[in-house]
């Protein structure tokens, strides 16, 4: 393949991968993906929360997307791509619902997390 080829399946992957994210988070979350190290990306999530009084606290929640993750994800084809970001969103909607609940008075939460190895590699048991 050409680099612009490359760079195309990047980043349309990249966006697959932004949209799968997204559709976990708040409506009024801010996401920004980091490629501090291509392939691999930093993702850091950010919203606010209010209490109804007009106090208002930032949520946040951050993890790490490995180069061999982004690799793999890239390699595979369209309808595995959907199916791996069909687990990313859910591994993300499942980390936001075991977070910590922000209640009346409170700072908001920051969630750091790490990706199972499952989410990209569903089939190989040592990913578990």
């Amino acid at each position: 393949m050409h680099e612009q080829e490359l760079d195309a399946v990047r980043c349309t992957g990249l966006g697959e991968l932004r949209t799968a994210i997204l559709g976990a988070l708040p409506q009024n979350a801010v996401l920004r993906l980091v490629e501090e190290c291509q392939p691999a990306l930093d993702v850091h999530a950010w919203w606010l929360v209010g209490d109804g009084v007009g106090s208002k606290e930032v949520n946040s929640l951050s993890f790490h997307l490995s180069s061999a993750m982004v690799v793999t994800y890239l390699r595979l084809s369209l309808a595995e791509r959907a199916e791996r970001c069909s687990r990313l969103r859910a591994w993300v909607a499942r980390t936001l619902d075991g977070g910590s609940r922000v209640y009346d008075g409170q700072e908001g939460f920051d969630i750091s997390a790490v990706v199972p190895l499952n989410v990209f590699w569903p089939d190989d048991p040592s990913s578990i």
